[in-house]
């Protein structure tokens, strides 16, 4: 079961999509706007956003996209499209989405569209929880070791440290942070994000941790 924002700014689809993902058992969240969507996205945590591409303007759901990676960096986005408008989910797809659907009422071999979605959703959950499995057995392991050598550094220290991207490393920091590893706060003097490790000896009991919650 995943937590889903579904963002669409017509009723009749997003009605529609939330019967059938709340069949498969997942927990759902309406909105109808990228407003609306942006508003929800600050205040509730998900696993994946399912949002149409074009709303209020052509980019609506490109900002929705940019804005739940911004907040999370392990979210999963499925965008959706126009019928014969595949060409629209290119910038989606460059911008880290996991996939896009044409909101056609049948697709190849008579599927519904919505239980094509709903596939999508249960294939981006699984990567989803793969993604974090990895990067809890890579950077996060070592960003951790560094930690724990160190006790406290800020994150333009960490950037120098690892050659991994800015990203990964953000990646694996979130998931530290979940799982209540490591505190993060924002050093007034300098303006620099700052981490520390909550205690030591902590290993096991991290990997345990980020396991479940992965």
């Amino acid at each position: 079961m995943a937590s889903v924002l579904v963002v669409d700014d017509h009723r009749r689809i997003v009605n529609s999509l939330e019967r059938s993902l709340r069949k498969a058992e997942h927990e759902v969240t309406k909105a109808y706007s990228e407003k609306e969507a942006t508003e929800l996205l600050n205040r509730e945590h998900f696993d994946v956003v399912v949002t149409d591409l074009k709303m209020e303007t052509d980019t609506s759901g490109i900002e929705v996209l940019k804005k739940a990676k911004e907040l999370d960096p392990f979210i999963e986005v499925i965008v959706l499209t126009a019928y014969g408008a595949v060409e629209t989910a290119v910038p989606a797809m460059k911008q880290g989405a996991f996939d896009y659907v044409e909101k056609s009422t049948e697709i190849d071999d008579g599927v519904d569209v919505y239980d094509k979605i709903v596939e999508t959703v249960h294939e981006a959950v699984v990567h989803r929880s793969a993604h974090k499995r990895e990067i809890k057995e890579s950077a996060g392991k070592s960003i951790l070791d560094e930690l724990t050598k160190s006790e406290v550094l800020s994150f333009p220290q960490l950037f120098a440290e690892f050659p991994f991207p800015s990203l990964t490393i953000r990646k694996a920091l979130a998931v530290l942070l979940e799982a209540g590893k490591i505190k993060t706060w924002i050093d007034p003097k300098t303006e620099v994000e700052m981490y520390q490790r909550r205690y030591s000896g902590w290993w096991d009991k991290t990997l345990s941790l980020i396991s479940q919650n992965s």
